[in-house]
């Protein structure tokens, strides 16, 4: 092995032992598994990606309701000059999911079956060192889903397989 692949494994280890994260991809494979779409008895769904901001951007969320039209993203859009962002709402609209994130809390998913957006809450069990929860403001989670019909809120959580210090 070259001095580099040391390095970068020595480093991955450190940085691995530290934080009481998991980093090897067969760890990582079964987390993504614990929370797919099949796990979760989701049928007929896709993934619902995220909407990008560039950096300085900001999107408020007024109320419930989708933003559907340009007219309403562009007034509740604030970005610096230069930036721009672009939504073909002929074919999506933007759902924003307000969540508070817990030191428990491994990221979200979302799904769509036409009907109904389900979004999940990935989990993590404590390790014994970890920092004890605290309070953070809730934050706005802008989905991209595809079609313009309404749709119906679900909910499912799953928990992430976690080895503290190892």
């Amino acid at each position: 092995m070259k001095l580099r692949t040391h390095i970068a494994l020595a480093l991955l280890m450190t940085a691995r032992c530290q934080r009481n994260t998991p980093t090897d991809s067969a760890v990582l494979a079964v987390a993504r598994d614990a929370c797919s779409a099949e796990t979760l008895g989701l049928r007929g769904v896709r993934p619902v990606t995220t909407l990008r901001l560039p950096p300085g951007c900001t999107l408020r969320r007024a109320g419930d309701a989708p933003i559907t039209s340009e007219a309403a993203f562009r007034a509740a859009l604030s970005c610096p000059e230069g930036a721009s962002v672009t939504v073909d709402f002929s074919r999506e609209q933007l759902v924003g999911v307000e969540y508070l994130q817990s030191p428990a809390g491994a990221g979200l998913a979302a799904f769509d079956d036409g009907q109904t957006l389900t979004v999940v809450s990935r989990f993590t069990a404590n390790c014994p060192d970890d920092p004890r929860p605290m309070p953070m403001p809730p934050v706005t989670w802008w989905l991209r889903v595809e079609g313009l019909a309404p749709r119906a809120m679900g909910a499912a959580t799953c928990t992430v397989p976690r080895r503290c210090g190892s």
